[in-house]
Formats: structure tokens, C-alpha cells, sequence
């Protein structure tokens, strides 16, 4: 809930599958369509950046010359390529994190991504300081990455006009929808 009720934005890596287990398991059951879905997303978080759909855009692409995963993603971040902002991880014994991998535990991929998302978004807007409402962020809000060429997003907005997914994109979240629920179709309300 304190999630839900904050004004920030929901920063997420590959979140498809994530997001649909967070609405499910801590909001509501999914809903019988993605339309639905959309909405009942947007009324959770209203702001929600991939960074994987970031690093894969044609502004970032060439410069993640090891893949877009995350701990591919990090590391780039962490290179001389992204030079900005300087990130320090604040109060506490964090010590751990600057020289120990702890991929895969949930608060170390917490803050990889947010490292990912601070410095490719510094470096598409220039800006030291972080402003959602940036026009050089709009290609980047409420969408998520998905890995079907050649559809490499879905725009989350269930006030974007979006058609349908086309039939392979609903395949995927046909399976997805599976896992948890049942099958979402493809008709809006």
C-alpha cells in the first residue's frame, strides 16, 4: 500500500512478469483482459519506467555492447560511458554491495537498477536533477520491455491507443496471464 500511495515512480528491469505478480498476489486476482489489467496497474503505480526497454532503445543500444541484462546493464552504468550522477548508497553499512556480487538478492537488485535507471536517464535528459515529467522521458513511461521482435515493448497507459497485441504478443501474455489466474484475452472492455 505504501508503495501504491507514493508519488514516485515504480523503477523496474525485464518487469513484465513481476508487475503482473505484484498486482496479483498484493493488489487483486488478474483480470480477465489486459485492458483491464492496464487499468488496474495504473491505478497502483501511475508512473513506471523499464530499464530494460530503456538500455534496448535506439539511444542506448550501442553503448550496451555487453546485453541489456541487468547485471550486463550495471555494469555499463558503472563504466566510464555513464560517468553521472555520483551515487552513494547513503547511512548504514552498505559495504557489502561495493565489493561483494550479491546478484539475485532482492534489495542488491534494488539498487542495481536504480544505478541503471539514474545513470541512463542523466544521460538522456542532461540533467542533474531527476524531473518525471522530462519530455526526453516520455518514448520511456509506462512501457515495459518484452522480448518478441518486433514489438520490444507494450505501453502499460490504459489510455494509450493501443490496439490489440498482435497475435504473438498475446501468445506471451496468454502464458503469463496462465500462471496466475487464467489466460487474458485480447478484447477490451
Amino acid at each position: 500500500d505504501a508503495l501504491s500511495r507514493s508519488p514516485a515512480a515504480l523503477v523496474v528491469h525485464n518487469g513484465l512478469h513481476d508487475l503482473l505478480h505484484t498486482s496479483h498476489r498484493f493488489h487483486a486476482p488478474l483480470p480477465s483482459t489486459l485492458h483491464q489489467w492496464k487499468l488496474q496497474l495504473h491505478s497502483l503505480f501511475p508512473l513506471i519506467f523499464d530499464t530494460k526497454h530503456i538500455a534496448e532503445s535506439a539511444e542506448f543500444i550501442d553503448k550496451m555492447c555487453h546485453g541489456t541484462g541487468l547485471d550486463n546493464a550495471f555494469s555499463t552504468a558503472q563504466s566510464s560511458l555513464f560517468n553521472k550522477p555520483i551515487i552513494n548508497l547513503g547511512e548504514g553499512d552498505y559495504s557489502n554491495y561495493l565489493k561483494d556480487d550479491r546478484t539475485h538478492e532482492a534489495a542488491y537488485d534494488a539498487y542495481k537498477t536504480g544505478v541503471v535507471f539514474c545513470r541512463l536517464v542523466a544521460d538522456v535528459c542532461d540533467m542533474v536533477r531527476f524531473n518525471r515529467d522530462s519530455a526526453a522521458l516520455q518514448a520511456y513511461r509506462n512501457r515495459v520491455f518484452v522480448m518478441h521482435p518486433p514489438h520490444r515493448s507494450i505501453p502499460l497507459d490504459p489510455h494509450q491507443d493501443d490496439a490489440s497485441p498482435p497475435p504473438a504478443m498475446q501468445r506471451i501474455l496468454t502464458r503469463l496471464g496462465a500462471l496466475f489466474t487464467g489466460p487474458f484475452k485480447s478484447t477490451q472492455p
